[in-house]
């Protein structure tokens, strides 16, 4: 009967522990070397989305758009956004009367101070056979009942005939459904 060392037997211990240790290591490299992982493709010429510039169906939708208002001004009257797909809906702002005005029929907040220097937010939401409703920095400053015109047009028709959003407008999004 042979009695071995100690010393000897810790010293084989970590040998075997390390040849097992490579084994599954080599195992996982030969596995991944023949069969590698799926590489997702992508195209170099894919766009981003680009942002709608009108409300994508005339059912219900929200415009929310940040104002310069460091801008300097010496108009009248501002067309901030004109929409083609509900007839007669414009935002529209009235500097030297510090007025708001949009919606179907046309709702007017007054006091509204846009270009003093800081951006502002402006909001208009309308929902068909309901309410709409104009927002300025979050706060609702006009509410009454959505009216849907047919879009026909009579006598002189002065204005875009496609959607429109003003130079004004830093950032916007469009929402409906």
């Amino acid at each position: 009967m042979v009695v071995k060392n100690k010393s000897k037997r810790s010293t084989d211990f970590y040998k075997d522990i390390t040849l097992i240790v490579l084994s599954v290591i080599f195992s996982f490299f030969l596995i991944n070397m023949l069969n590698p992982p799926e590489i997702a493709i992508v195209e170099e010429n894919v766009e981003a989305p680009q942002k709608s510039n009108d409300f994508p169906s005339t059912k219900e939708g929200t415009f929310v758009g940040t104002i310069n208002g460091q801008a300097k001004i010496d108009k009248d009257e501002i067309l901030l956004f004109h929409s083609a797909k509900v007839p007669g809906l414009n935002l529209k702002y009235y500097p030297k009367e510090s007025r708001l005005e949009g919606g179907t029929p046309s709702m007017s907040a007054k006091e509204i101070i846009l270009f003093d220097g800081n951006f502002h937010q402006v909001a208009y939401t309308f929902k068909r056979f309901s309410k709409q409703k104009l927002f300025f920095d979050g706060e609702m400053v006009a509410e009454s009942d959505f009216v849907w015109y047919s879009g026909y047009l009579t006598g002189l028709v002065i204005g875009p005939d496609s959607a429109f959003i003003s130079e004004l407008v830093e950032d916007h999004e469009i929402s409906g459904k």
